[in-house]
């Protein structure tokens, strides 16, 4: 069954939350950030704050610049099931 838009909505801002703490965390400044991305000052801020739709190609480009492998993002997001014993 397809999700609902409302779905889309909060899957949306919790993986904005994530990338907000994951940028927090690689300790490199919005503004250098920004500048290895090619795009101008605010931009992340606009982008995380809802401002314009968050889209893949933006968050693997952001990714890189914290130098964090698109894998270890996703994992954070969606980590696998441990099998029980």
């Amino acid at each position: 069954m397809p999700a609902k838009p409302d779905e889309h909505s909060a899957e949306i801002a919790r993986l904005s939350e994530l990338l907000k703490a994951v940028i927090k965390m690689s300790e490199v400044p919005t503004a250098e950030i920004e500048r290895r991305i090619g795009q101008s000052p605010g931009y992340i801020w606009r982008l995380l704050s809802g401002s314009f739709e968050l889209k893949l190609r933006r968050v693997l480009e952001i990714l890189q610049a914290i130098e964090l492998r698109p894998a270890e993002f996703f994992n954070l997001a969606y980590p696998p099931e441990t099998a029980l014993p």
